[in-house]
């Protein structure tokens, strides 16, 4: 299980960090440092555990179950052979033991068993000691620790009669497992299942942040390894983004304007909830920020040309730019900048919303403006013999 736990941890780790590589965004760091903490302390206790290859200690509540139902037995330690494996600074033994059961003959098998520096010498080839077996049937015995008053005077009285050798009991390989075993089992057999769901879990754990956040991934791999900056507001995914930090600055949903660019995003909101003054609020470098002086705007143009921002999808800006420079023939634009607003004319009221897209090169401009849902509305300027500079608007 602590494997698991820590390729899922690593796996997070990792895809957060990609995240955060790709995305430049520092606020992944909440994600990614608990998953390495995580990752390193689940490495801590699991990995002598996986280098002692599957071997295991049974727990204090196993060897008391067994001891329960069988009654226990005297066990002579015939051997200790220490291994590399610690935990806690104890070492884990394979004991060869000569038990003694009482409804059968003797026989030697082996067991594990963490020891301590203070209990080396606790557990030396010809001392005696108590151990549980949880099935007559099987060779397993489990080493009691601390047996009571009653089995510490049987081991002193009785103790001697325990043989030095006896025929080897080992159990089989087929055999039904006793005790506390791994999730996914020991042995060759099932390592390939093991393979694959180890990497299933290191590839969950990279996958789940990844995921989550797929968006932001995509613009800012696009970013690293295509043409797209992942700072340019006008072309990336990272719109919704920006906009929430803009109104949960400005305390509101509402509105005047959007502003899409390359290293920013700019609204014009109100200075605080309900208020008619109009401020420019910034984003970038994420992080949204408040102009110190008011626009002068009148209370009139101020409430009719609020909107509210989520009313629209940001995530179709990237595509409506994409339209803009086959229309216009500006693929390459020195400056691009997409303005969502309410559409005003001459002294008209402000009517519905609209997203403007406008593309400057070092010869030629161009507009191409579509209504809240992305649907064409008008086009203008462009390359000679673009779509745009052809187009001619219908009669109103």
């Amino acid at each position: 299980m602590l494997i698991i736990v820590f390729l899922l941890s690593t796996g997070l780790a990792a895809g957060a960090i990609a995240l955060e590589y790709v995305t430049l965004d520092a606020s992944f760091v909440w994600l990614w440092l608990p998953a390495i903490l995580v990752a390193v302390g689940s490495a801590a206790i699991g990995i002598p555990r996986i280098g002692g290859r599957g071997n295991y200690e049974p727990s204090e509540k196993a060897v008391a179950a067994a001891l329960a139902a069988d009654g226990g037995a005297l066990a002579r330690i015939t051997s200790v052979n220490r291994t590399d494996v610690e935990i806690n600074e104890a070492t884990l033994c394979n004991i060869t033991l000569v038990v003694a059961p009482e409804d059968r003959d003797a026989y030697k098998t082996r067991a594990q068993l963490f020891v301590g520096p203070k209990e080396t010498s606790d557990y030396q080839p010809g001392l005696v000691k108590l151990v549980a077996r949880p099935d007559e049937e099987r060779p397993e015995a489990f080493i009691v620790r601390r047996p009571d008053r009653e089995w510490r005077k049987r081991i002193k009285e009785e103790g001697e009669d325990v043989p030095e050798e006896a025929p080897l009991w080992l159990p089989g390989k087929d055999g039904k497992p006793i005790g506390r075993q791994p999730l996914l089992g020991k042995g060759k057999r099932r390592r390939p299942l093991r393979v694959v769901l180890y990497a299933l879990a290191l590839a969950i754990g990279v996958a789940a942040p990844v995921g989550v956040f797929r968006d932001d991934f995509r613009v800012g791999a696009e970013g690293v390894l295509g043409d797209i900056d992942p700072d340019d507001y006008a072309r990336n995914w990272r719109q919704d983004a920006a906009v929430d930090a803009l109104t949960e600055k400005a305390g509101a949903d509402k509105v005047a304007q959007l502003m899409f660019e390359k290293g920013k995003v700019t609204a014009v909101a109100p200075s605080e909830p309900g208020a008619t003054i109009l401020n420019i609020y910034t984003y970038e470098k994420g992080e949204a920020t408040r102009s110190d002086e008011p626009l002068q705007a009148t209370p009139e143009q101020t409430l009719a040309a609020l909107f509210d921002a989520g009313e629209v999808d940001y995530r179709k800006i990237p595509e409506l730019v994409d339209k803009a420079m086959e229309a216009t023939g500006i693929t390459a634009p020195t400056e691009l900048q997409v303005s969502v607003t309410r559409a005003i004319v001459g002294d008209s009221p402000a009517g519905a919303i609209e997203i403007v897209v406008s593309l400057t090169d070092d010869t030629d401009q161009g507009m191409y403006t579509t209504d809240v849902n992305g649907g064409f509305l008008t086009m203008s300027g462009g390359k000679p013999g673009s779509a745009a500079s052809a187009f001619v608007p219908p009669a109103t």
